[in-house]
């Protein structure tokens, strides 16, 4: 499955993963970072913002006041109580807080939020409710 989650990654978000969009090194936070290509558009993270669709992220790092310049795919995912995207994401490999939970189906790829929680597999969750250090079965 997760072959076919891959597969299905490349399909997606192959086109998307061009030098030519602009993807950034940014600053997530001092301690998150994504380590995914990833596209997004009209979005903004901040303290106060919230993931509402999916995305697909690669080698990037925001920090709390920049933008992201180019589309993004995101789905009604909330990292934290205070971060938010405007727009729908698709992960792996991912790193969560205590206080996030993913209310929506989502596939993570390669992408790391926080030091605390790892998915090193492809995998899709669903009103899911994560504690710090515990780790989604792939």
């Amino acid at each position: 499955m997760s072959c076919f989650l891959h597969l299905s990654l490349l399909l997606s978000f192959g086109t998307s993963m061009s030098p030519s969009l602009g993807q950034t090194q940014t600053e997530l936070f001092s301690t998150e970072y994504l380590y995914e290509l990833v596209t997004l558009t009209n979005t903004e993270l901040s303290s106060t913002e919230h993931l509402h669709k999916p995305v697909a992220l690669t080698n990037t790092e925001l920090s709390s006041t920049e933008y992201l310049p180019e589309p993004v795919t995101l789905t009604n995912t909330e990292l934290s109580s205070t971060e938010h995207l405007h727009k729908p994401v698709a992960l792996t490999n991912t790193e969560l807080s205590s206080t996030e939970y993913l209310p929506e189906p989502v596939t993570l790829t390669n992408t790391e939020l926080f030091s605390t929680e790892y998915l090193h597999d492809p995998v899709t969750l669903s009103n899911t409710n994560k504690a710090v250090f515990y780790r989604v079965p792939s």
